[in-house]
């Protein structure tokens, strides 16, 4: 066959093609995915790596050989790089498409090998799985210049030799096609009783979904018109808590997962652009008997452990293993009744009466928890290694009580300033909520630092709200009232309640919260 004189168009196209530069090892999965390249079942190597599929560039040649897409591949041993030119045939190895991989998931890496197509130099994302490369798909096929296709309702990629990339039909990048996606995959992927989140995680506008499965915790993204995960976090054994966080340094926004256990303390930090892994092990009892520290699995100072931990600030509290299976399914309900909102191309501002009602309990029953949770200390980064005696503002009968020094601050003014922006990433500014008077009692400047005295007994309400019905809905602002369950054997209806909502910075914050003596004497 002719070889195509293609060099002018490829030296083009693949200037603009993507580097990634990632530091750190990533999880590469056997993918489930079919692949039909002109209509045959294939039977590449293939490896999901964030939701995209990854191919080895022999397998790939193989199929496309005899085709008006195929090229070559060979080594340049001078420049240390793989070679591809385009219109040339390739005789197909014994190593080439032997199927789907054995041995399950492997450890990824960003390769630093090079690929030359046509002589021109192709800035592809590539990762080095058990020493051989793996090359994204699209990438070779804007690259290289063959038709991608992709079919969500059976899961196949497809191959199209009689077409270029580019004259392929857009993805639909339409917030109503991720909304349709989302409820697919929240259907499909959910585990028993799982929670669920829309946030939006890197503050572009467009909200990521959080999901539980049943093994791990997945967040979606949406690009290009399809939906990427993920892994942020397994369900394994301690307790286990999710997290919206903003590097200081980098600006990014992101993931937090926490695992704490007896003896040790893990976070997880996933940003767009890396993951920061904080690790702090101890002696059961927290004394300075055995304190270990470590930043990306290497052991460091607690000084410099400290310093990472304050650059990674807790904006939001997401899922939380210890939330109960109703408050996980209200959870599930609010996240499936905007999605359908938007599914229906509509803005979150028109989610439907009964939508916004599961909201509106949802609401009641995290202001509840937050103010405790407020209250108790909980929304400050503490080092837990670094204590005082709270006896001068508890007097002597609470010896045993400490306080603890919160990360990142220096006087009770910068505290106030991190819990007041944490504050009104939920609640909304049109009813100022944020009682910082009440709880200053609990913070003492001493060291050239704020400690906190830890909560010494102080519990939450217990039972869960239920919303009964809407009292009233504007553009701007719905009131509901409902009442505090314990439970079916008593379910009291006189504890009542009134809650509202504020439509404010593109979502429905929380807003006031009256309970039935305020609704009473008002």
């Amino acid at each position: 066959m002719k070889k195509k004189i293609l060099a002018t168009l490829l030296s083009l196209s693949l200037l603009a093609a993507l580097c990634v530069s990632t530091a750190f090892a990533e999880e590469a999965a056997p993918t489930n995915d079919s692949l039909i390249c002109d209509g045959v079942l294939q039977t590449p190597t293939v490896y999901k790596i964030n939701g995209s599929n990854f191919f080895k560039i022999r397998d790939l040649a193989a199929i496309l050989n005899g085709s008006a897409k195929q090229f070559s591949v060979g080594y340049d041993a001078d420049k240390k790089s793989v070679t591809a030119d385009t219109g040339a045939g390739y005789l197909k190895q014994p190593t080439d498409l032997t199927g789907a991989p054995a041995g399950g998931s492997k450890s990824a890496t960003a390769s630093s090998d090079a690929i030359y197509i046509n002589g021109v130099l192709c800035q592809a994302e590539v990762y080095k799985i058990d020493g051989m490369n793996y090359f994204k798909l699209r990438d070779l096929g804007q690259a290289l210049d063959f038709g991608v296709g992709w079919d969500s309702a059976t899961g196949t990629v497809t191959l199209d030799t009689t077409q270029g990339y580019n004259s392929q039909p857009q993805p639909d990048n339409s917030q109503t096609a991720m909304a349709r996606a989302m409820l697919d995959v929240l259907a499909r992927e959910r585990g028993a009783n799982g929670g669920a989140r829309l946030v939006d995680v890197d503050g572009d506008g467009v909200k990521e979904l959080l999901l539980m499965g049943e093994m791990s915790v997945q967040l979606y993204t949406w690009k290009n018109g399809r939906l990427e995960a993920r892994e942020v976090g397994e369900l394994a054994g301690g307790q286990m808590d999710w997290k919206l966080c903003k590097n200081a340094v980098t600006g990014e926004g992101g993931i937090q997962y926490r695992n704490v256990g007896g003896s040790y303390d893990n976070r997880t930090f996933y940003y767009p652009t890396r993951q920061i892994s904080l690790s702090y092990s101890h002696s059961d009892d927290g004394s300075s008997d055995f304190q270990s520290y470590y930043i990306d699995n290497r052991a460091v100072s607690r000084a410099e452990y400290n310093t990472v931990w304050a650059q990674n600030r807790i904006l939001e509290d997401l899922l939380d293993d210890y939330y109960s299976d109703h408050f996980m399914n209200v959870c599930v309900a609010e996240v499936r009744a905007e999605l359908e909102c938007l599914a229906a191309g509509k803005t979150a501002r028109d989610i439907s009466d009964a939508g916004l009602m599961v909201r509106a309990e949802l609401a009641a029953n995290r202001m509840d928890y937050m103010f405790f949770y407020l209250a108790a200390g909980g929304l400050v980064q503490e080092d837990r290694t670094d204590s005082i005696s709270a006896v001068e503002v508890l007097g002597a009968n609470y010896e045993d009580v400490r306080a603890y020094r919160a990360i990142g601050c220096t006087n009770i003014s910068e505290l106030e300033e991190q819990l007041h922006e944490l504050w009104y990433q939920t609640f909304s500014r049109k009813y100022p909520t944020f009682d910082v008077e009440s709880i200053k009692w609990m913070w003492m400047e001493r060291n050239g630092g704020v400690y906190v005295i830890e909560n010494f007994g102080m519990g939450d309400r217990g039972g869960y709200a239920v919303i009964d019905r809407m009292v009233s809905r504007t553009a701007e602002e719905a009131v509901f009232r409902g009442h505090w369950s314990y439970g079916a054997d008593d379910d009291d209806t006189s504890e009542s309640f009134e809650v509202s909502l504020v439509f404010e910075d593109g979502v429905w914050k929380y807003g006031y919260y009256k309970d039935g003596y305020e609704l009473k004497n008002s």
